[in-house]
């Protein structure tokens, strides 16, 4: 994939190339192509802010590049203390219908997966068939527990122009109270900051759902508006939160 870079970094003339064991970089005045093989995903991002001065990185939105990955896995999965944050595979469909069947999941999930078995199928295909983190697609991922490699929820990250991002997530009601959604966002939202290089990264919940707003407190985000009536479930309506947070605020956690 490539993208023209904008006007205020077209006017760089020379070509630069980098690289490093298993990785190269390819910059010129009209595109801006990495490919890579290994797991080295942040020195490449460091690269860029070292080509680029502070203004100027901050004029490549994300949209204004895109990465070629030969092998993306080697980014994925995301493994914390107790959590495995991976791609989907169709051995996964029993554990993801038991939980997106609960209707406290169901309310956040039933847009995107529908709760029967053909569902989960195509729902699984769906998500394998994006790049990972691919601009403006509902990407998500599993989360599954090391101790049993059982699958308890999922987590999402959209990415959008500007380097913006969205979070979001799901957790089975059982596994909830344990510390396991907060251990998996804050694992994907730095990688979003550090390696995926976002500017900001938002989410929102009903004002209703306390669990959820008090996890985005948990992660240090801030409320940054309260959408009056905004939200209409089992018949009422309710008030949305949203909540954000900057790169440099999570560097400063």
């Amino acid at each position: 994939m490539e993208s023209q870079l904008d006007d205020r970094t077209a006017h760089r003339s020379q070509q630069l190339n980098l690289s490093t064991p298993n990785n190269s970089l390819h910059l010129t005045a009209s595109r801006l192509c990495f490919v890579f093989t290994n797991r080295h995903l942040s020195f490449i991002v460091h690269t860029i802010q070292e080509i680029y001065a502070a203004d100027e990185l901050e004029a490549v939105s994300r949209h204004n590049y895109y990465v070629t990955y030969e092998d993306f896995s080697v980014t994925l999965p995301r493994i914390t203390k107790r959590l495995v944050l991976r791609r989907y595979t169709q051995d996964d469909v029993s554990d993801l219908l038991e939980f997106v069947s609960q209707p406290s999941v169901a309310r956040v999930t039933s847009e995107n997966i529908n709760a029967t078995e053909e569902g989960i199928r195509s729902y699984i295909d769906l998500q394998n068939s994006y790049q990972p983190f691919e601009k403006d697609k509902v990407f998500d991922l599993a989360i599954e527990r090391k101790e049993d490699n059982k699958v308890i929820g999922l987590l999402t990250l959209i990415c959008r122009d500007h380097r913006q991002g969205e979070i979001g997530w799901a957790l089975g009601v059982e596994h909830r109270g344990r510390g396991y959604a907060t251990e998996g966002a804050e694992e994907l939202m730095d990688y979003g900051f550090r390696s995926l290089g976002l500017h900001r990264i938002h989410a929102c919940t009903s004002s209703g759902n306390s669990d959820s707003w008090r996890l985005m407190e948990r992660l240090g985000m801030r409320r940054e508006a309260k959408l009056r009536e905004a939200v209409y479930t089992e018949g009422k309506w309710s008030d949305k939160y949203v909540y954000g947070m900057l790169a440099d605020e999570w560097d400063l956690r």
